[in-house]
């Protein structure tokens, strides 16, 4: 485990919760897919993905809901990329990105919270 893994958690001001749903993950900029999302909470989230992604980078980025989550609505939010964790099976190949959310609306503060909370009963 990388040391950067393990001291994530220590400066974690929010539990995240594990995502019961399907739910991509964009570059607004170039509109591509980058991955999945595997956890969430109002401070940040972790990413899967099978492409290597700079560290220390801000993305601008689409949460791509289902709609029976939020009625066909995506988030859109700001986060800088802080660690990476190799797959089991990649090698040293990062797999899982940690993300800090740096710039989210009011209003999509508010669904991330409501979707934790669903997802924690």
């Amino acid at each position: 485990m990388s040391e950067d893994k393990q001291n994530t958690s220590d400066h974690r001001v929010q539990p995240r919760q594990a995502v019961h749903a399907e739910i991509t993950v964009s570059d607004l900029l170039s509109g591509s897919i980058i991955g999945s999302l595997a956890n969430i909470s109002g401070g940040g989230f972790m990413l899967v993905t099978d492409q290597d992604l700079p560290l220390n980078a801000l993305y601008q980025l689409r949460l791509h809901l289902p709609d029976n989550l939020s009625g066909g609505r995506d988030l859109n939010l700001g986060a800088e990329s802080l660690w990476c964790n190799p797959g089991e099976n990649t090698g040293s190949r990062c797999q899982w990105y940690g993300f800090h959310i740096i710039d989210i609306s009011n209003e999509d503060a508010e669904l991330i919270e409501q979707l934790s909370q669903s997802w924690s009963s």
